[in-house]
């Protein structure tokens, strides 16, 4: 039988949204290869943000842009963005509230334009170098974006976004927008889809709501303590622990 862990990023293998990775992670990775056990990343983030990070577990499948992005087996099995009109409606909607938007693929970003919500965005996720470009979307592929808006003026416009984009709050500076049916769960689908065997025992480990579609699928999902409720309430195992990762593989028996 075949054993595949899939791992978010943020709040589980690393510690807030540093990207540092939690004490012992990088030798339980290579435990859990001898153990034949294959470890995944399922992220919201993206390939130009996690490339060292990668290296130090490495890491050759990946699920990236909360699903929009996956490779597995030395290929690219997902690659989801969004259609240039789709953007246009989205600026049109966010213009009349005067929100700028961030433009995210796998090899970079950009925003419109600055705001107090921008910056404070980019001090909370750790961005650097904040690159101002408002027709980026015209020359480059957008997997996701964010919206840079409250929850209140979120409110007066999300039914006519629920249309065709799906969305996933991660703070209150940024609503997170991907193409329509794109979620972490999907992608995790579409992976085992490219297997021939026929049993494959299947582990996830997460931190937020992202993670549920994830845990949805999978035979045992590991919620970390610091979890929120909902993913608590589809885990098979909540860690008591702030080493919640290290715990849940003891706890199935993947690592010694």
């Amino acid at each position: 039988m075949k054993r595949i862990a899939f791992f978010d990023l943020d709040g589980t293998l690393c510690q807030g949204n540093t990207l540092v990775l939690g004490e012992g992670l990088v030798e339980a990775f290579d435990q859990l290869r001898k153990n034949e056990i294959h470890p995944v990343i399922a992220s919201g983030r993206s390939l130009y943000e996690v490339k060292e990070l990668f290296q130090k577990l490495k890491i050759e499948n990946f699920i990236l842009a909360g699903g929009g992005y996956a490779h597995f087996s030395g290929k690219t099995i997902i690659n989801k963005t969004f259609s240039n009109p789709e953007i246009e409606m989205i600026l049109a909607l966010t213009e009349k509230h005067d929100s700028p938007i961030g433009y995210f693929n796998q090899q970079g970003y950009a925003v419109t334009r600055l705001s107090e919500m921008v910056k404070a965005h980019a001090v909370h996720m750790e961005i650097k170098g904040l690159t101002i470009s408002p027709d980026f979307y015209q020359t480059n592929a957008v997997n996701y974006m964010n919206l840079y808006l409250d929850e209140q003026t979120e409110a007066k416009i999300d039914t006519e976004l629920e249309e065709f984009v799906d969305r996933m709050r991660f703070s209150p500076l940024a609503l997170t927008v991907s193409p329509k049916n794109v979620s972490k769960g999907k992608a995790v689908q579409k992976m085992l889809e490219q297997l021939s065997e026929s049993a494959v025992e299947t582990y996830a480990f997460g931190d937020n709501d992202n993670d549920v579609s994830m845990f949805q699928i999978v035979d045992h999902g590991i919620a970390m303590s610091n979890a929120t409720e909902q993913l608590r309430n589809h885990a098979t195992y909540v860690a008591r622990s702030e080493h919640g990762v290290l715990e849940g593989l003891k706890y199935y028996g993947l690592i010694s």
